[in-house]
């Protein structure tokens, strides 16, 4: 008995080690190679560690699930209570206090699921096409060649154009002098 016992805690220890390995990220077989290699849990395959893993993700969702029912049972509890200290005021006519029945009346058939579930329709009407009206907006044309050489003519008489750069020469480098 004390032996099953202590087979029992050195099983449940390989389960820790496993699952800390594995949640920091070590795949299955490497996880495997390293107890081993530390001695001791004796020879563990990776096989054992991937059984190992799924029967602790089974523990945690069967935890995880009884959790979620516990909190619920609560939260019901809660509605159902303010529910009740509400009544005297809803009764009165008092309309926040409808307002706030309405909200903890939703909550707790959201909670039950007694709502139907939300159609969402992603598909036009009858399943069809989805109707949509393109706008396209058209630039304005910019000015032709000739617009521009007239608007820049008279700037070539007197002056530079608004950024541009004058040249006279080149320099013997290839560079620009002005």
């Amino acid at each position: 008995m004390a032996e099953q016992r202590g087979d029992e805690a050195q099983r449940e220890e390989r389960m820790r080690l496993e699952w800390e390995l594995y949640k920091a990220g070590a795949p299955c077989r490497d996880i495997a190679a390293q107890l081993t290699r530390q001695g001791t849990f004796g020879t563990i395959s990776k096989s054992q560690v991937h059984r190992d893993i799924q029967e602790i993700f089974e523990t945690l969702q069967a935890d995880l699930s009884e959790d979620v029912r516990q909190h619920r049972t609560l939260d019901l509890a809660r509605i159902d209570s303010a529910i009740t200290a509400l009544n005297r005021a809803v009764k009165s006519g008092d309309p926040e206090a409808i307002r706030v029945l309405d909200r903890l009346i939703n909550t707790r058939a959201k909670l039950l699921g007694t709502f139907a579930p939300e159609k969402r329709e992603h598909a036009g009407p009858n399943g069809g096409a989805i109707p949509f009206r393109a706008i396209m907006e058209v630039p304005t044309p910019s000015p032709s060649v000739e617009d521009w050489e007239k608007e820049n003519a008279s700037t070539s008489e007197g002056g530079a154009a608004r950024g541009a750069v004058v040249s006279d020469s080149l320099n013997t480098s290839g560079g620009i002098t002005s």
